[in-house]
């Protein structure tokens, strides 16, 4: 297994026995989307998980209000981010992910979900993130 994915199914695995995960939701009205900020209160080690940069189609501009929220509450709770996940494709936005590797630190790597979790078998960061907060 590539070590990055076995680094993070082992701290997915710590959690898990740690306690469960705080979980902070971002709702974004304009695509119906959330943003989540998951993170272990013990080490404040965390995961952003299908982030949301604005688009003013109108306007054909992007905006950083709703990535902004999360990095307020990224830095007001003292977390450091490990993973940016995105578990699909997005056609309903587009991810904040490059804008918030910098605005929560310099560069946690960038996770995305190569197919669908499954229940019998949940393998890869993402689906391990699944099978940790459905826990």
């Amino acid at each position: 297994m590539d070590p990055v994915l076995s680094e993070a199914n082992a701290q997915i695995r710590r959690a898990k026995t740690a306690g469960s995960p705080v979980v902070q939701s971002f709702f974004d009205e304009p695509t119906n989307t959330a943003t989540y900020v998951v993170w272990d209160a013990a080490t404040k080690k965390a995961a952003i998980v299908d982030s949301v940069l604005d688009f003013d189609a109108a306007a054909g501009r992007t905006k950083t209000a709703s990535a902004d929220a999360v990095i307020a509450y990224v830095r007001d709770q003292g977390l450091t981010v490990d993973w940016l996940l995105e578990t699909h494709a997005h056609a309903d936005h587009l991810s904040a992910a490059p804008y918030l590797s910098i605005g929560v630190q310099k560069g946690p790597p960038i996770g995305v979900q190569k197919g669908p979790p499954s229940s019998s078998s949940v393998t890869g960061m993402t689906g391990a993130l699944f099978a940790l907060v459905a826990a």
